[in-house]
C-alpha cells in the first residue's frame, strides 16, 4: 500500500539522513587509524594532585584518597599514525654521555611536577640552616608526605648541599616524545644477564615465550653460591616458575675495584669472576651490574640498577618484585594477591613504614646525619628488602631518581621520597612480609605469609618449602592471615582477607 503524499514528504528525508548517520558512525568507529594513549605529564595532575594532598594533610599524610584513581591519566592523541607498545628509540644524538661532575638537573622534566614551595609557606614552621642551606621545619609532620615538599622543600636543600648527579642519575636519560609520551634511555652496563626471549617484550599472540606476570629480581651478592641454589631448588624452581608465568633473576654486583678495567683484581675476585660466569652459563638467570658490592650505596644502586635492566629487558612485566637471597616466598599468596590486583596500575606493595624518626645515634644500623636529613620525621615509605611495583611504575620511578637527589637510605629514599615525586601510591600489605622465620606453631605458621625475609640458612630454606608445600599442595589447607585487613591505605581497607569479607556496616560473628 502505497504512503500518503504528506508522510513521503517527511518520512523518507529523515529514513534517508538516519542511514547516512549511522553509516558514517560505523565507519569512524571502525576506523583502521588506531588512537595512542600518552601519560598525561604531571604538570597536566596538578590540581588533582593538590586536591588529593590539601584534603589529607590534617592527619597522616599518605599521599592519595581512594576516591582519586593513582593510574596515570590518559591523553588521547588522535593525530598519530600508530599504537606505542615497545617501540626502540634512539636518543643518542640527543642524549650524550655524561661526563664526571655534572651539575644535577633540575625537575624540568614535564613528567615530575614541581613548583615554588608556596603551598607549604599556609602550615606553621620554622625555619633554620646547615652549613648556608635554608630549610623549614613543619609542626604538622604530615607535611612530609607532600608532594610539594619532595619537590621543592627537600630538592632546593639537597641542591644547596650538593649540586653534582650522582653517577646513578647521570646515566638515567628521560625525554618526552612527539605524542607526549614519556621516553627513557639508561646507560648502565650489564656484563652479565640471559640473552634470547627470557622476557616477551612484545604483545605478539605467536610468541613462544609467555607473558611475565611476576618479575622476580633477588637481590644478591658474588660469593653467595649456596643462598642461590638454594632458592633455585625450592621456590624458585625453573619449572613451577614458567608454568605460572614468573621468572627470576638473581641481581650481583661486581667484586672487584675498577669496572671493566682489569686492574685491582686478586686471586680471589679472578676466581669469583670464573665461577659467577660459569653459574651464568649453567642457569641463565644471573645479572651482574656496575654497582661495587663494597659501595656505601650498594643496596640503593641495586633497586635503581634492577630496575633499569627490567625495564629494558623485560618491558611488559605485570610485576616486578624484590627480594633478597634469604626470603622464602610462597608463590600461592603472591598469586592470590596479583589476581586481586591484576587491573590495578601505578602502585608500589610492601610493609608500611609511619611516623618513623630519623636514627641519629652514629652507631645505628639506619643512622643519618641531620645535615643529611634535618627534618624530624621521613614520608610514609616501604621498608625492605621484599618490594612489589606494578610494571607501569618502573619508567616513573627511575625518571623520579634522575630529578630528586640521592638518600643515604635506600627504603626512605626509593620508597618515600622517590616513590612521592613520581606520584605513585604507596600500598601497606600488612603480615604479608615478616622479618623473621615465625615460630612453628602450627600448620600454617609459614604458609600463611607471602614472604619471609631473613632466613638464614639453605638448610632452613628447604625447611619451610617442605612445610609450606605440604600444608597448601598437599593437604590443601587455606591458610588466611586472621587481621581482616590484608592492605589498608589512609585507614582504608583495599583487600580484605577472604575469611572476614562482610558486608557493609556488618561485623564478621
Amino acid at each position: 500500500m502505497a504512503l500518503p503524499r504528506r508522510i513521503q514528504k517527511y518520512f523518507l528525508p529523515i529514513l534517508s539522513a538516519f542511514v547516512v548517520v549511522n553509516f558514517l558512525s560505523f565507519f569512524i568507529y571502525y576506523s583502521p587509524t588506531p588512537v595512542t594513549y600518552s601519560l598525561a605529564p604531571a604538570y597536566k595532575q596538578q590540581d588533582l594532585q593538590n586536591k588529593i594532598i590539601d584534603k589529607n594533610v590534617e592527619g597522616h599524610v599518605e599521599k592519595h584518597d581512594r576516591s582519586y584513581p593513582a593510574a596515570p591519566l590518559l591523553v588521547p592523541n588522535t593525530n598519530s599514525d600508530s599504537t606505542i607498545l615497545n617501540e626502540t628509540i634512539d636518543l643518542s644524538n640527543v642524549y650524550p654521555q655524561e661526563q664526571e661532575d655534572v651539575v644535577f638537573s633540575l625537575m624540568d622534566n614535564p613528567w615530575i611536577h614541581t613548583n615554588d614551595g608556596s603551598a607549604l609557606s599556609k602550615y606553621p614552621h620554622t625555619t633554620s640552616e646547615l652549613r648556608g642551606c635554608p630549610f623549614r621545619k613543619f609542626q604538622n609532620s604530615g607535611v612530609l608526605g607532600m608532594l610539594s615538599f619532595v619537590t621543592h622543600e627537600y630538592t632546593r636543600y639537597q641542591l644547596c648541599q650538593k649540586s653534582k648527579e650522582d653517577w646513578l642519575q647521570s646515566n638515567i636519560l628521560p625525554g618526552t616524545g612527539d605524542r607526549g609520551e614519556l621516553l627513557l634511555k639508561t646507560n648502565f652496563v650489564f656484563d652479565i644477564r640471559p640473552t634470547g626471549h627470557f622476557c616477551p617484550n612484545s604483545f605478539s599472540a605467536e610468541s613462544e615465550t609467555p607473558d611475565t606476570r611476576i618479575l622476580f629480581i633477588v637481590l644478591s651478592r658474588t660469593n653467595r653460591f649456596s643462598q642461590r641454589n638454594s632458592i633455585r631448588q625450592t621456590w624458585g624452581s625453573v619449572s613451577q616458575l614458567r608454568a605460572q608465568g614468573y621468572r627470576l633473576v638473581f641481581l650481583v654486583g661486581t667484586h672487584t675495584s675498577d669496572w671493566g678495567s682489569g686492574r685491582g683484581q686478586d686471586g680471589e675476585s679472578i676466581l669469583l669472576d670464573s665461577k659467577i660466569r660459569d653459574e651464568s652459563r649453567l642457569h641463565r638467570d644471573i645479572v651482574r651490574t656496575q654497582a661495587k658490592e663494597v659501595g656505601s650505596n650498594f643496596a640503593l644502586e641495586q633497586y635503581v640498577l634492577g630496575l633499569a635492566w627490567a625495564h629494558r629487558d623485560c618491558t611488559l612485566a605485570r610485576y616486578v618484585t624484590f627480594v633478597s637471597d634469604q626470603t622464602f616466598v610462597n608463590l600461592q599468596k603472591f598469586d592470590f594477591l596479583m589476581t586481586q590486583e591484576h587491573h590495578s596500575a601505578h602502585r608500589l606493595y610492601g610493609t608500611l613504614m609511619k611516623d618513623m624518626k630519623p636514627d641519629r645515634n652514629p652507631n645505628g644500623k639506619h643512622h643519618i646525619s641531620e645535615e643529611s636529613w634535618p627534618w624530624n620525621g621521613y614520608p610514609g615509605f616501604l621498608d625492605g628488602p621484599s618490594l612489589i611495583l606494578s610494571g607501569d611504575v618502573m619508567p616513573r620511578l627511575l625518571t623520579a631518581v634522575k630529578y630528586t637527589p640521592i638518600l643515604a637510605l635506600e627504603n626512605v629514599y626509593l620508597t618515600g621520597v622517590a616513590a612521592l615525586a613520581a606520584s605513585v601510591m604507596r600500598i601497606g600489605i600488612r603480615d604479608f612480609f615478616v622479618d623473621s622465620v615465625p615460630n612453628d606453631e602450627d600448620e600454617c605458621s609459614f604458609a600463611k605469609h607471602g614472604g619471609i625475609n631473613n632466613v638464614q640458612t639453605p638448610e632452613v630454606m628447604a625447611h619451610i618449602w617442605k612445610d609450606v608445600k605440604y600444608v597448601l599442595y598437599e593437604k590443601n589447607v587455606s591458610c588466611v592471615i586472621k587481621a581482616p585487613c590484608l592492605a589498608e591505605m589512609n585507614g582504608k581497607c583495599l583487600i580484605s582477607a577472604p575469611d572476614h569479607k562482610t558486608r557493609r556496616g556488618q561485623e564478621k560473628q
